[in-house]
């Protein structure tokens, strides 16, 4: 506070900011961080991702996708049938494309040390990129706060404890 007043900062401003300052800190203590290793390639940022518990497969980070997407193939693996689907729907892809899919659960997601469990998830037969299983989208990153921090190669997923 002394510091502030030698800036000429009335008591009111540095009380102020002083509280802001504490709020911030108390704010950082109580959240759980995750920074996930990402790698880079022509479809941005790319994480790997457990499915429920068993199947390992590459995701690119996509924040406009409203959910996970991932392959027959995948699908396959975890032994999703998609003709089980909840509902079927259709994407509109960044080239314009349309993709019809269907929508399903995945039990689990893991990314890093981060899981969330009922994940609504599109079943494609067309892979969104060579190279990558799927799309790591909304269904999944919304129950955190993230942030991408490309310079480092990070995914970072933010929850409050």
């Amino acid at each position: 506070a002394e510091a502030l007043k030698k800036r000429g900062m009335a008591d009111d401003e540095s009380l102020y900011l002083e509280t802001v300052r504490k709020s911030l800190a108390d704010l950082q203590k109580g959240l759980n961080r995750d920074a996930v290793t990402v790698s880079k390639g022509g479809h941005g940022m790319m994480v790997k991702a457990v499915l429920n518990g068993e199947v390992t497969c590459l995701l690119a980070v996509d924040t406009g996708a409203a959910v996970v997407v991932i392959t027959k193939s995948i699908a396959d693996r975890l032994e999703i049938n998609p003709n089980d689907s909840l509902e079927d729907v259709q994407f509109t892809l960044a080239d314009g494309s349309i993709i019809k899919s269907k929508v399903v659960k995945i039990k689990s997601v893991r990314v890093g040390n981060s899981t969330v469990y009922d994940v609504a998830a599109a079943v494609t037969d067309k892979p969104p990129g060579s190279g990558i299983d799927g799309l790591l989208g909304m269904s999944f990153l919304s129950n955190f706060n993230i942030k991408m921090d490309v310079a480092n190669g990070k995914l970072i997923l933010e929850t409050i404890k």
